[in-house]
């Protein structure tokens, strides 16, 4: 509405196997919770992840073959009242991991 802000945030995770075995990831990643009603958290792309909506943590269990890369977005938007300020980073955060 007219009085309210929407931010989207947007983060990528790359996951390479360099061995030449599958590999099983366990993973765990957060949305942000807001504890004020007025600021709505909504989740957009989790990648597959199995998230507990109480907390917010994703968790993702990643099998990836010998040589695979596999990417995981996390994705949410963020409503808040115009006159708030939400804390946190605009820019996409991009890392990337090898096993």
């Amino acid at each position: 509405s007219g009085n309210s802000v929407k931010e989207s945030f947007v983060f990528e995770t790359s996951l390479k196997n360099n061995r030449e075995v599958p590999v099983l990831v366990n993973m765990e990643d957060q949305l942000p919770i807001s504890s004020d009603k007025e600021i709505q958290v909504t989740e957009e792309e989790i990648s597959g992840g199995t998230l507990d909506k109480f907390n917010g943590k994703i968790n993702y269990q990643i099998v990836l073959q010998p040589g695979e890369t596999k990417k995981i977005t996390l994705a949410y938007s963020v409503k808040s009242p115009q006159n708030r300020a939400i804390r946190g980073s605009r820019n996409v955060r991009r890392s990337r991991t090898k096993f």
